[in-house]
């Protein structure tokens, strides 16, 4: 599975005020990341799960899409 740097997706649509908050990153997956991936054209495959973590919480988050037949994980952190 190919991956893509989400932040490079989205570009300059994206709001980056939420999405390093670990109290707020759920709202923003949900109601910015999510939409705009599916703006873009790709198709969404499930949640946002975490791909890398500490004690912390979340480093890393990703999210499965596809376009044009092409698999991919979608990341940010």
């Amino acid at each position: 599975m190919k991956e893509l740097d989400l932040m490079e997706v989205l570009g300059d649509d994206v709001s980056l005020t939420h999405h390093c908050d670990s109290r707020l990153y759920y709202n923003w997956e949900v109601n910015v990341a999510i939409p705009l991936l599916k703006e873009k054209g790709y198709k969404i495959e499930g949640p946002f799960y975490t791909l890398e973590g500490d004690s912390f919480g979340p480093l890393s988050r990703g999210i499965r899409v596809s376009r044009d037949g092409t698999h991919y994980i979608a990341w940010y952190g």
